[in-house]
């Protein structure tokens, strides 16, 4: 599977900054002089809350991990300031390209050129076709560990020969994707975010049981905790009509399932130029079973039955509440609301299986 993309920053420095490790450079996130010239050589001291689940940048699956590592042992084609400047963190600027990239004029083909001496730590130097090889990891069907969005919600083949097949066949298909402003720093997904109840599991699930359960650990963790679930104050404006509801959880979706296996009836597309936003009135174990249940087999927007499921479509959404719900965006959290969240209709181009 082969990405192309317009000039999102936040998708690009994704999908770039997982290709070249072991060359050194960045800063420690432990704060000191940002402005004072590297040496070589040292040591690099990382102290986190928790344990690190692996310095395989394709096999890293935790938000704060993937930033840490970027900044301060992996090296791309580009790289994001470190600045308290959100203008200046969100423009990429060259690492080890020569610049931040040209593209043809439909922003479907970008082209870096690799600086001239840029070496490995053990003096070889580094090609584009250690690039290629890195970007190629992020579709990998037999890595263990790590997200595995792309492979899962894109179809790529797990078998070698249909992968080949997709990349030769060229099929290609633009997406959406999703654009949200947290604490005044706007981030893009491509799969969904989600207010409250969903964001309290993912950061409640820790590295390890990830690496031993895989999507299945937030399924174990979701139910363990389904007794503390409750609904709180939401005031969503959803593409400028304000509505107030009692909520334990909002999802704004665009593409993916509801739990690891199984997808809802109505279908989230990725390519409609819009957002599904499913809100779930709920608290309580039986009630957020049911809830599930509503949301999994609902066919029409609007209201459920029942009252628990409230589902539409938007391409700007506004989330406030009372008090404040945590924030995940594609399986990280981020910070905690209140939200602002638009669509960029067809802006990511992917291959395909026919």
């Amino acid at each position: 599977m082969v990405m192309n993309r317009k000039p999102l920053a936040a998708v690009a420095v994704g999908a770039l900054l997982v290709t070249v490790a072991g060359c050194g450079g960045g800063s420690s996130s432990g704060g000191g002089n940002d402005s004072a010239e590297g040496t070589k050589g040292g040591t690099l001291y990382h102290l986190t809350e928790r344990s690190t689940e692996h310095t395989d940048p394709s096999r890293t699956y935790v938000g704060r991990d993937i930033f840490n590592f970027n900044r301060t042992v992996y090296r791309s084609w580009v790289s994001a300031p470190v600045t308290t400047d959100e203008k200046e963190a969100a423009t990429v600027v060259p690492d080890l390209a020569t610049d931040s990239g040209t593209a043809n004029a439909d922003k479907t083909v970008w082209k870096f050129t690799v600086r001239d001496g840029v070496k490995w730590e053990d003096g070889k130097p580094i090609t584009c076709e250690d690039f290629k090889y890195g970007v190629s990891r992020n579709f990998a069907t037999n890595l263990d560990g790590g997200p595995k969005y792309a492979v899962d919600y894109l179809d790529i083949p797990k078998k070698p020969a249909d992968a080949v097949k997709t990349i030769l066949g060229k099929r290609r298909r633009r997406i959406d994707v999703g654009r949200i402003t947290v604490d005044g720093t706007e981030r893009c997904f491509t799969v969904a975010c989600g207010i409250g109840y969903d964001a309290e599991v993912m950061d409640k699930t820790t590295p390890p049981q990830k690496l031993r359960w895989g999507k299945l650990a937030y399924l174990a963790n979701a139910v363990g905790q389904a007794d503390e679930l409750h609904a709180v104050k939401h005031v969503l404006t959803i593409d400028g009509t304000r509505m107030e509801t009692e909520a334990s959880q909002v999802f704004v979706a665009n593409q993916g399932k509801m739990l690891p296996i199984v997808a809802p009836r109505r279908k989230i597309r990725p390519d409609d130029g819009k957002l599904d936003v499913i809100v779930v009135r709920a608290s309580g174990a039986l009630p957020a079973l049911l809830a599930g249940w509503d949301a999994m087999v609902q066919e029409d927007l609007g209201n459920t039955d029942s009252g628990r499921v409230f589902r539409t479509q938007a391409r700007e959404i506004e989330i406030e509440t009372e008090p404040g719900r945590l924030v995940e965006v594609d399986g990280s959290v981020i910070g905690s609301t209140p939200v602002s969240i638009k669509v960029d209709a067809k802006a990511l181009i992917v291959l395909v299986p026919k």
